[in-house]
């Protein structure tokens, strides 16, 4: 087998075990590929100017591997996202439930 083939398989083999890492965290939390699909979509236009493409452009918080400080279950994170945390740069969005939602999906798909 050729040092290119070696490569190439491997790149594959590490693709897909991304991939199934991410499936299997999205079962996890019972989040479905159109929910961290839908939540990668509102994090990039609402979130990530002030937290990163990837969560950690705010000093001492990292969103895309927790945990988080203000909240332990994907609940009380879904909550903050709507509500802001008061006396911090946190603003409260205008995001529903269900939006909320998703964007913890996409989150939790982060560190997988």
């Amino acid at each position: 087998m050729s040092k290119r083939s070696v490569v190439s398989a491997a790149a594959t083999c590490g693709t897909v075990l991304a991939l199934l890492a991410s499936v299997l965290a999205a079962q996890e939390h019972s989040y479905t590929p159109a929910d961290i699909e839908n939540g990668s979509k509102l994090y990039q236009s609402s979130c990530a100017g002030c937290h990163g493409t990837t969560g950690d452009s705010v000093p001492g918080i990292d969103l895309g591997r927790g945990p988080f400080r203000h909240a332990t279950s994907d609940t009380e994170v879904a909550a903050i996202i709507r509500s802001g945390i008061p006396g911090t740069t946190m603003p409260p969005s205008g995001f529903s439930d269900a939006q909320a939602g998703t964007i913890v999906a996409y989150l939790r798909s982060m560190a997988a």
